[in-house]
């Protein structure tokens, strides 16, 4: 048996692969082949041909070895190497020991480059793996010829443009190769997107210029280009890719900002409007619709700055502690996209935001209590500005309220303002001081159950939320004291929840079910803003109160029965704000009273649960809502306090603001009048309880002396009474929809000197004589002031 190995040997003769030996026998001797083997090869000649970058083996052909004489038992090794690059390495072998033939497969080389390659194959047959001893007719050479055809191809797949607006860039080429037999080949060209038309293909021969056009705005722009050289050959597809930059160059966001001691250079800046580079010389224009923002100039030359200011009026009405953007458009000519410039201004100065507008009368000196932002910073009473006075001392209640002592004023309107150093303005805030007005005892019809009634002396206007009506109703009085008068008007509002006034005493704040909140003037009830807050409100547990409206711009009020939730507004931004840290409980709830001067608030959670939980104190000085602990009362259905907020009657008892009770008033009415809703002067000396009596159909106001704190269960002494013309309410002792008359409601005029009291029938106007007022306890006290023209 002849046994037959393989080996394939590279031209350059690095690398020889060996078969191991089969059957038995050793390999034999070597030299030439006298033992009579001998070598014998089909083909003297090969020639491939390929289209380039065909898959590998693509076009192989075989070449056969065969074995001829010997003994049949020798080893005998075989194999191909070769020259040239026309054919794949390595060249395998297959062995067929019983036919005595090696067949090699020879692939030719697809992935040379189009052309014609030479070469040879020598095929080797001896009798050891280093073939030292070849066998008759070894080696033996085939010359071999490969033609690599060209294929249709472009010099580049992709090509790339960058340039800025206005500017063309450099053209570049493709060029294309042909296949055999093919003479041309044509383009069409494909846009992405909805840019079209912005490529130019100029043909030459097989050489294509490509370049985008120059009026291209700013964007990414992209095409293929596909080439066809007829129905034989795949089509090539070329990707253009053009990036457009924005011709003119702005700066996108410039900050500024603008402290207490900012220096006036801080009021304005400078932005350079610049041309992308090759765009070529013009002008820019620049606008902006902002209110804060002065431009110097409109329009300049390309490469010069754009000069900006700061307006004052407009910086003044910006929010304060807070970022406000004002956007500048600048342009130049059509083919150039616009730029936007955002300038964006960080106000953080201290400023007044509020005041007591109210806070002390003609001819009386007191504190003004100014509400503000920063209103800790040092140096501040040497910045401040009064108009029309001399502040006197100031105290620093907190970051957020200041204390400032003024002299008696004449009547009239003061401000005061915080500048800057910068020379920019800040909010002016008005102190009203108005004289004490002495009003005549009068009645004026009316219908309806009413709630919620505030005193305006701006206007000389008591408003009421008509709740049978959904209006709110004012009553203006006019006219002197022997010839007083009023004037009555009133404007429905679908599902009015409750009303306030604002602390600038400006607005009557309305509230809706729908969650709206409007501002009604004073003077009229128009409409002077309105807000959606977003949130809607139903009835809960009614109490009569005014809405929760503070001197720092806060509301508070529930939003409905049960568990329906708070909400709680700044009426500085009209938006809702989450309450402060805690953990409350609202349930039908809550309501709450607010000191006239807006400082103070005392807040029930819910009065719908057993252990109710206590009541919440609020000082405009924090803005926190604290538990009130210790033995005080959870909750209640009237109140009142002192201007400042430090004194309060609850129910029929009166407490410090730390709860601590001083005295009471339940027992004060004799037997068969009801005390129910009680009033205290500006300084907390005197409280008015009106009160009625349902058989004999009569109300009176006692008048009680609560200047000094008796302690808890010790009545007040009453000073004297004061008795209306007639009914504020309707008479029956069984209250109904039609008759109420345990809703009267009392209001003290800021003067201390007039008691309105108002119900389903009538407002009847109470002139409070002036031994029973606030201030001072006079020497003697009279005993009962009738107010009437004859006893009934």
């Amino acid at each position: 048996m002849v046994c037959m190995k393989k080996w394939a040997r590279c031209a350059l003769g690095a690398l020889v692969l060996v078969l191991a030996a089969c059957g038995g026998g050793g390999g034999g001797g070597g030299g030439s082949s006298n033992n009579g083997l001998r070598l014998s090869v089909d083909s003297s000649r090969v020639d491939f041909t390929v289209l380039e970058g065909a898959p590998a083996g693509q076009g192989a052909q075989t070449v056969t070895a065969r074995l001829t004489g010997g003994s049949g038992n020798e080893s005998v090794f075989i194999g191909v190497e070769a020259t040239g690059q026309g054919v794949l390495l390595p060249i395998g072998v297959t062995i067929d020991t019983v036919a005595r033939t090696g067949v090699a497969t020879v692939a030719p080389n697809a992935a040379l480059a189009a052309g014609t390659y030479n070469g040879t194959l020598r095929v080797l047959a001896c009798l050891d793996a280093a073939c030292n001893s070849p066998i008759s007719g070894s080696p033996f050479v085939i010359n071999y010829g490969t033609t690599v055809q060209p294929r249709f191809k472009a010099s580049v797949n992709n090509l790339a443009f960058a340039s800025a607006e206005s500017v063309q860039p450099a053209a570049q080429t493709v060029a294309l190769t042909l296949p055999a037999g093919v003479s041309a080949a044509t383009y069409n060209v494909r846009y992405s997107g909805p840019n079209a038309g912005w490529l130019q293909v100029q043909p030459s021969g097989l050489t294509y210029t490509v370049r985008p056009e120059a009026d291209l705005l700013a964007g990414s722009y992209s095409a293929d280009i596909e080439f066809d050289a007829g129905a034989t050959q795949p089509r090539l597809t070329v990707r253009v890719q053009h990036v457009v930059s924005e011709g003119l160059v702005v700066q996108p966001l410039v900050e500024a900002r603008i402290t207490s001691t900012s220096p006036a250079s801080a009021n304005s800046g400078t932005v350079m409007v610049s041309a992308a580079p090759g765009v070529g010389p013009g002008t820019w224009t620049a606008t902006s619709l902002s209110p804060w923002l002065r431009l110097a100039s409109t329009t300049g030359a390309l490469g010069t700055p754009l000069q900006w200011s700061i307006d004052p009026e407009g910086f003044k009405a910006l929010p304060n502690g807070a970022s406000t953007d004002a956007q500048v458009f600048v342009a130049s000519g059509t083919t150039l996209t616009p730029q936007v410039l955002t300038l964006r201004l960080n106000k953080d100065v201290a400023e007044f935001q509020g005041i007591d507008t109210l806070a002390v009368l003609a001819g009386e000196p007191g504190e003004v209590l100014v509400y503000g932002r920063l209103l800790d910073e040092a140096g501040l009473q040497q910045r401040l500005v009064a108009s029309g006075f001399t502040p006197g001392a100031l105290t620093v209640r907190s970051s957020k309220l200041l204390s400032v002592q003024v002299g008696a004023l004449a009547a009239g309107n003061y401000t005061l303002t915080l500048p800057t150093a910068s020379g920019l303005p800040t909010r002016t805030v008005q102190l009203q001081v108005l004289p004490a007005v002495d009003r005549g005892p009068q009645v004026v019809a009316t219908t309806g159950l009413k709630a919620a009634p505030l005193w305006d002396p701006i206007t000389q206007s008591l408003f009421v939320h008509n709740t049978s009506q959904s209006s709110v109703m004012r009553f203006q009085l006019f006219g002197s004291v022997a010839q007083p008068g009023a004037t009555v008007s009133s404007r429905v509002i679908a599902g009015l929840m409750g009303i306030a006034l604002s602390p600038d005493r400006r607005s009557v704040i309305a509230i809706t079910a729908t969650g709206t909140l409007l501002r009604l003037s004073t003077q009229d009830l128009t409409t002077q803003t309105s807000a959606e807050l977003g949130r809607t409100v139903s009835e809960s547990a009614w109490v009569g109160l005014p809405l929760v409206v503070t001197g720092d711009q806060r509301l508070l009020m529930s939003q409905g029965g049960q568990w329906a939730g708070v909400l709680y507004a700044d009426l500085e931004t009209d938006r809702v704000l989450p309450l402060p840290a805690g953990n409350f409980t609202f349930y039908s709830g809550p309501w709450g009273r607010v000191s006239p001067n807006g400082q103070r608030a005392l807040i029930v959670q819910t009065a719908g649960l057993s252990p109710a939980p206590p009541l919440l104190r609020r000082d405009a000085a924090d803005g926190l809502l604290t538990p009130v602990v210790g033995n005080a009362p959870s909750f209640f259905y009237r109140a009142a306090s002192d201007r400042r907020g430090t004194r309060w009657v609850l129910d029929g008892r009166v407490f410090s603001y730390d709860m601590v009770e001083e005295g009471m008033l339940a027992t004060v009415p004799p037997d068969g009048w009801f005390g129910q809703e009680a009033v205290m002067s500006r300084d907390g000396s005197r409280t008015y309880l009106y009160t009625r009596n349902a058989v004999l159909s009569q109300s009176r106001i006692f008048v009680l002396d609560t200047s000094t704190p008796r302690g808890a269960g010790y009545a007040y002494p009453v000073l004297g009474t004061l008795e209306p013309w007639l009914e504020p309410s309707c008479s029956d002792q069984v209250q109904s929809d039609s008759c109420n008359g345990y809703a009267t409601r009392l209001v003290l005029t800021d003067d201390d000197r007039t008691l309105l009291a108002i119900g389903d029938r009538q407002l009847a106007v109470v002139p409070i004589p002036a031994n029973l007022r606030g201030g001072p306890l006079p020497a003697t006290a009279q005993g009962t002031r009738w107010m009437g023209p004859a006893r009934r």
